[in-house]
């Protein structure tokens, strides 16, 4: 089988975690697999499957008839060499619908090729509110729809009607296989300019008003007055939203002298220092389908503190490899932390639990398995 992976972002902006697991699994299986993607740096084991930089420079103008210029440009390359090699799948990634999304796919179809879809990005997609384009138009030219949990396949379901028999529940894989030379914990917190007998706890990744970053600080306020050595990293980038919202909230609950701040994107060879240098990952989110940050701390062996909503219920058992909170309840989650941070011998198990987790159910070659499935029609 010959398969051409097309997702465009790739080390832009994280997804080549994701692209690299599945390729090399696939490739493992004995798939002829092909990841087209943009220029930017990532982890790609390109001896296992070829990576072509269909998409170039892309994200790297600032001007936005440039970036749509070679958005499009970069979709014709890579499904034209995916047409001259043979692949009769092709395989996007999508977080939302709008006119580059319906291009790709048309263009596909109209080259003959079997199109397989998944969806990272549930709530864009089955949002009630105003669309430009109804997600409907995709997904009916579709072979096949692979959503990573059941939370996401029953919101499609139930509220965009999508038929249940062309969802594929397939799980986000484990990024065991990314992680590169792993520092000690010392070595990680000297990096980081952190106490070694710091308590530390982390917020990572994109800073959205729906992940609560909010609710962690309010709860955050409590646990100061208890450890007067703890500390809250908070370490990713705004999206649609400013920090000075946050900085408010900061000041306004004395906790700045606490917190380490790493507003910004965060590259490849730093990520390492963050989760090692952690005691918990904090995941206070509102509203989540799938978290690669989860998983990622779980790969790190960083036990994870969330908020019990479907999409965290799913992965993790309370108390068995993480620990939930209800939902938006800064004291609920203070309290848990403060559990947790009486507890150190907690935090050994439930990271003991969670590889051993990550090594079954989220296994890429499972994954990469049940994929290969899905491009079959089986």
């Amino acid at each position: 089988m010959r398969v051409a992976v097309i997702e465009p972002v790739g080390g832009h902006g994280g997804m080549d975690y994701y692209d690299d697991g599945l390729c090399a699994a696939l490739a493992d299986r004995g798939v002829d697999v092909t990841l087209h993607t943009c220029a930017a740096n990532g982890i790609f084991r390109q001896e296992k499957y070829p990576v072509k930089r269909s998409y170039g420079k892309t994200f790297a103008s600032s001007g936005k008839l440039v970036q749509v210029t070679r958005y499009l440009s970069g979709t014709l390359k890579a499904l034209l060499s995916a047409t001259r090699s043979g692949a009769r799948v092709v395989h996007f990634h999508l977080f939302n619908v709008g006119p580059l999304e319906v291009f790709n796919v048309l263009c596909a179809k109209a080259m003959g090729r079997r199109v397989i879809l998944t969806i990272h990005d549930v709530e864009s997609f089955a949002s009630t509110g105003k669309r430009v384009f109804d997600p409907r138009l995709v997904y009916n030219l579709a072979d096949g729809i692979i959503v990573h949990n059941k939370v996401s396949a029953d919101e499609l379901a139930d509220t965009l009607g999508i038929r249940r028999d062309r969802l594929s529940i397939i799980p986000h894989g484990h990024y065991l296989h990314a992680l590169g030379e792993v520092p000690t914990k010392q070595e990680a917190r000297k990096s980081l300019a952190l106490d070694h007998d710091a308590k530390v706890l982390l917020f990572f990744g994109q800073i959205k008003e729906v992940k609560g970053l909010d609710i962690l600080l309010r709860a955050f306020a409590e646990i100061v007055k208890k450890y007067p050595n703890v500390r809250l990293i908070i370490a990713g980038r705004p999206w649609k939203t400013e920090f000075v919202n946050y900085q408010n909230l900061i000041d306004e609950l004395d906790v700045d002298k606490y917190c380490v701040k790493e507003i910004r994107y965060i590259e490849n060879e730093e990520v390492a220092n963050f989760f090692k240098a952690s005691d918990a990952v904090i995941l206070p989110y509102k509203k989540i389908y799938q978290s690669g940050v989860l998983l990622h701390a779980m790969s790190f062996g960083c036990p994870v503190i969330a908020s019990a909503i479907p999409g965290m219920q799913e992965i993790i058992d309370d108390e068995h490899n993480g620990l939930l909170f209800k939902s938006s309840d800064p004291m609920a989650l203070a309290r848990v932390m403060e559990n947790f941070l009486d507890a150190p011998e907690l935090a050994k198990t439930i990271a003991n639990n969670a590889t051993s987790q990550l090594l079954t159910r989220y296994s890429w070659e499972a994954i990469a398995e049940q994929t290969e499935r899905v491009y079959r029609g089986s």
